[in-house]
C-alpha cells in the first residue's frame, strides 16, 4: 500500500489559511528521502539542504534493478513482477512507511519482515529479498494464481480464505488492478519460473486445473478459490 505523511484537509487548510504577514513568499512544500514533507516559506531555508531529497521515481529504479534481478532470479520469479510491486507499494522510495506500518520498497509489515529474516527494513536489497521470498510463496500457496497471490499481498492470506477469493476491498481490488497492469505494460506473462508443490498430508485433495491457454495446473485449492483468472 502507498505510504502517506499528511491528510489532505490538514495540507488544504495550510495552503489556504492567511498568508504570512509582510508578503513573505508562499509556502513551499518538499519531500525528504523517507517521504516525508516540509512545508517551509523561507525558499532558502538552510535546513532544505540538509534534508536527503528522494530521487526521481526512473533514477530510484535503476538504482534498484541489480537489486530487483538477483532477488528474482534466487526466487525463480519474474524481475517485471518484482517491479511492479515495488513501483505501486512505494513508487521506489526505499524508506516509504505507510500509515498502517508497511515499511520499504516493498511495504513489509513488521511481522511478514521477522518472518523472512529481514532485519532493516528500509535496506533495500534485505527488503527486496525478503518481499520476493514472500510474493514467491503467496504464488506457489494459489498455484501460480496471480491475482490470488497480489491479493494476498495486499490484504493477508486469512481475507483470501475467507472471501473464497480476492476480497471484496476496494483497495485490494485496485490494488491487484495497479500491479497486474503495471506487469503487463512491462511485458511480463509467466510470474513464476516453475511451481513448488508443497507436501500434502494424507488424504489431503489435489486438483488438476486446465486454464484457457491449455495449461495444466496441479494445487491443493479448490477451484472456486482460482476462479479469478489466471494472470498470467
Amino acid at each position: 500500500m502507498r505510504f502517506s505523511t499528511v491528510s489532505a484537509p490538514i495540507l488544504l487548510l495550510t495552503l489556504l489559511g492567511p498568508g504570512p504577514a509582510g508578503g513573505q513568499d508562499a509556502l513551499q512544500a518538499v519531500r525528504d528521502g523517507r517521504g516525508g514533507l516540509l512545508f517551509t516559506n523561507v525558499p532558502r531555508d538552510p535546513l532544505l539542504k540538509r534534508l536527503p531529497s528522494a530521487p526521481p521515481e526512473a533514477e530510484a529504479q535503476r538504482r534498484v534493478r541489480p537489486l530487483i534481478e538477483a532477488a528474482a532470479a534466487r526466487q525463480g520469479l519474474d524481475p517485471r513482477l518484482l517491479t511492479a510491486v515495488i513501483e505501486v507499494e512505494s513508487a521506489f522510495n526505499p524508506g516509504a512507511t505507510s500509515r498502517r506500518g508497511a515499511r520499504g520498497l516493498m511495504q513489509l509489515m513488521p511481522a511478514t519482515a521477522a518472518g523472512f529474516a529481514v532485519r532493516d527494513v528500509y535496506n533495500p536489497e534485505e527488503n527486496i529479498q525478503g518481499g520476493a521470498r514472500y510474493l514467491r510463496r503467496l504464488l506457489d500457496v494459489y498455484a501460480g494464481n496471480l491475482p490470488l497471490a497480489l491479493a494476498a499481498y495486499n490484504a493477508g492470506e486469512a481475507a483470501v480464505h475467507r472471501f473464497g477469493g480476492i476480497p471484496p476491498f476496494a483497495e485490494t481490488r485496485e490494488y491487484v488492478r495497479r500491479v497486474q497492469g503495471s506487469y503487463w505494460a512491462r511485458g511480463g506473462r509467466h510470474p513464476i519460473s516453475s511451481l513448488k508443490v508443497a507436501p500434502q498430508g494424507a488424504g489431503a485433495k489435489i486438483y488438476r486445473i486446465q486454464d484457457h491457454s491449455g495449461r495444466v495446473r496441479y494445487t491443493n485449492l479448490p477451484p472456486t478459490l482460482l476462479a479469478f483468472g489466471s494472470g498470467s
